[in-house]
């Protein structure tokens, strides 16, 4: 299930979308940005817009939920109105669903609540009627999430009104307060919060965590945690009904599905390899008696000592290797694993260094892998995790990228994608006049911490580069076979070549002057292949393959001076030409400098001149 969230602050304060995630189980995405109204998702001339608009045209959707500024329905209900229809349109032209986000009013005796001339009751109902309206023009879900913050907020002022009355009133309020919202003859969304009712009670509820946090933070604006937790709560009610409604059959939770529950004794193997799995390595192995208390704790199963041997021999009969350390005590670990610490290691460091994979998926892979450590392990891990700073990938759509990339070179197909740039104010654009690439896919390149496509594009005639990450959507796999590499194509050889190019040059051989001290960064840029010569004793040269392009002239420029290209003459001279116009540049900027302070210096003296007219 993927999921869009159209929204401002009131979509992504406390990560909401993430919350949304977690509770469904699908891929949710979000354009947001603070203050955005809907208006500014069909524009694309705005960053937003733009990346909403091919978010429309070049992806599949199951849902796209809209949330408008927070008093955009009241008191701009006619643009409200328009703009839903427009996108709810476009959203059913996708494939999917539109989900209205019916948001909360302002905190009760707030400054922004009074500058609206309403009650706390009357905002809610302005708010959700103008949704609601909006929903039934336009066949969409809504979801009451402004209406479930009024009925918590009731409970929350019962309680406390109660608490004022004394120990009697106390009593009152703490038989009343056990009753979740959405059970009342007033509940304005009684259906949609069932789910949350009853997910709420007990310990550590829904209802406690309000209770512990209330609803708004200090602005009296946007939400707490608890109150995004019950905005995400809300809306996965609508999407979890709408798909009860498509598929009877679909299960969202365990309860009543099986008669097997968390405490039976046959799962009891299953549980101690995961104890052992968790807990245990070579340095850390746990006792009998340790093992049954982790057995109880966490799983509800008492243990006797003498059965903890005979799951260990039943556990090593299936081929798992468990150790035991025999003494006064018996002790038990896990001896092998699948990936040594080292590598685990090796492999995060990885996944946290790649551009190419974004915030969100790094934090997803580095769990996943850590998870495949025991705990001391895994604790050791984390300390060691480095990621400040380090600039993602905001494409979250590279994984399926990937994988249909993938498809389509072992299936031997042919892919259709379009490919993107950014103009001068970071809006996302397409190439090639807005029309998608034809490619025969050969390979898929890691090189500089991109992943690159190689492939023979049908309408150049040739083979050429593509960054992964400029593919803004997920390729169609066509039917028509694709174009053979070449038979002489080497992977390696080609990546050397390109030299992480993307504007696909004609790739020749470029001669290189070196000084003896970068000897070292030549080699790690073209292999150790590379023909060598002694110039003098202070100098090589070599000669190497390469496109002649920006990128290439940058290396060579970044060593100051000790590699100077040599051959061919054309390659000097764009050489040279870029240099100078790098220095034409500073010139120009120097002069530009000069002349905005001459500027702020006759403004000064105008201001000062008209300072002293005044005294006199």
């Amino acid at each position: 299930m993927r999921i869009l969230m159209l929204g401002n602050s009131f979509t992504f304060y406390n990560d909401m979308p993430d919350m949304l995630e977690g509770i469904l189980g699908g891929e949710v995405v979000q354009h947001t940005r603070g203050g955005a109204r809907l208006s500014e998702q069909l524009n694309p001339t705005t960053r937003l817009g733009s990346m909403t608009q091919m978010a429309f045209e070049f992806e599949s959707w199951d849902y796209v939920v809209l949330q408008e500024m927070s008093n955009g329905p009241i008191r701009s209900e006619k643009t409200f109105f328009r703009n839903v229809e427009k996108l709810c349109k476009k959203i059913r032209k996708c494939g999917a669903k539109p989900i209205l986000f019916a948001t909360w009013a302002y905190q009760d005796g707030s400054k922004r609540l009074g500058s609206m001339g309403m009650s706390y009751e009357q905002m809610t109902e302005a708010l959700a009627a103008a949704y609601h309206k909006a929903a039934s023009d336009n066949n969409a879900l809504v979801a009451d999430v402004g209406r479930r913050f009024l009925e918590y907020q009731r409970i929350l002022d019962a309680e406390r009104e109660k608490d004022d009355l004394g120990d009697a009133g106390r009593e009152t309020g703490q038989e009343n307060a056990g009753k979740e919202p959405g059970h009342g003859a007033d509940s304005a969304a009684a259906g949609q919060g069932a789910a949350s009712a009853k997910a709420g009670q007990g310990s550590g509820s829904l209802l406690d965590q309000i209770r512990a946090q209330g609803l708004y933070c200090e602005d009296a604006l946007h939400p707490t945690p608890a109150g995004s937790r019950l905005a995400a709560e809300t809306i996965a009610d609508v999407i979890k009904a709408d798909q009860m409604a498509i598929r009877p059959d679909r299960v969202w939770n365990t309860e009543g599905v099986s008669d097997v529950n968390r405490s039976d004794t046959r799962l009891r193997p299953l549980y101690l390899y995961r104890i052992l799995m968790q807990h245990t390595d070579e340095n850390h192995p746990l006792s009998t008696r340790q093992i049954q208390t982790i057995m109880e704790q966490e799983y509800g199963i008492h243990m006797h000592r003498t059965t903890v041997p005979i799951d260990v021999d039943l556990l090593r009969a299936a081929g798992f290797a468990i150790n035991s350390r025999r003494s006064r005590v018996n002790k038990y670990y896990l001896e092998s694993r699948q990936f040594e610490t080292a590598e685990l290691k090796v492999l995060i460091d990885a996944v946290e260094s790649s551009r190419f994979i974004t915030e969100k998926k790094s934090q997803i892979l580095v769990a996943k892998l850590i998870s495949l450590t025991s705990q001391d392990n895994a604790d050791h891990l984390k300390r060691h995790l480095h990621t400040a700073g380090r600039v993602k990938s905001a494409n979250e759509k590279g994984y399926y990228i990937v994988d249909a990339i993938n498809e389509a070179i072992n299936k031997q197909k042919q892919i259709s994608f379009y490919y993107t740039d950014f103009d001068e104010k970071k809006r996302q654009i397409l190439r090639h006049g807005g029309k998608p690439y034809q490619v025969s896919p050969y390979t898929l390149i890691w090189n500089g911490d991109y992943y690159y496509m190689v492939g023979f594009d049908h309408e150049r005639g040739e083979a050429r580069t593509y960054r992964v990450d400029r593919i803004p959507a997920q390729p169609v796999v066509q039917k028509e076979e694709a174009a053979p590499p070449p038979a002489d194509f080497d992977v390696a050889r080609y990546t050397r070549e390109v030299f992480r190019m993307y504007d696909n040059q004609e790739v020749q051989e470029v001669a290189l002057v070196c000084d003896n001290d970068v000897m070292k960064g030549v080699i790690d840029k073209f292999g150790l292949d590379i023909p060598v010569r002694k110039v003098d004793d202070d100098h090589f040269r070599t000669r190497v393959t390469v496109c002649t392009s920006p990128t290439f002239y940058s290396w060579v420029f970044q060593w100051c001076g000790k590699i100077r290209v040599e051959a061919p003459s054309h390659a000097v001279e764009e050489y040279r030409a870029m240099c100078l116009g790098g220095l034409e540049s500073l010139k120009d900027l120097k002069k530009l400098k000069d002349e905005e302070n001459l500027e702020d210096q006759e403004d000064h003296e105008d201001q000062k001149s008209h300072e002293d007219q005044e005294n006199l």
